[in-house]
């Protein structure tokens, strides 16, 4: 993660966090992985309290909990992902 720190290519979304950080793909990266890859990611949603979506997502049984963070229990798979920007 430090060396795509490094090139610009993602963010950390909670850094005052020691463990279960969050990463998202910048603009540049998401250029990068569609010109790399020809893989096209979203960008990432705004107005999300991702402290909080960090701490649901390292619980136990984070999707029953994730109501919390205003995302549908739907919108996150098992790795914290989120799959639409669909918030409520």
């Amino acid at each position: 993660m430090g060396e795509l720190k490094e090139r610009r290519l993602v963010v950390c979304l909670n850094p005052r966090h020691t463990t279960g950080k969050l990463y998202a793909l910048t603009d540049r990266g998401r250029e990068a992985a569609l010109c790399a890859f020809g893989l096209k990611f979203p960008a990432i949603p705004k107005g999300l309290n991702w402290r909080k979506y960090a701490q649901v997502v390292r619980a136990r049984g984070a999707q029953t909990g994730a109501s919390g963070t205003g995302l549908l229990s739907s919108q996150l798979d098992g790795h914290g992902d989120i799959h639409s920007q669909t918030a409520l």
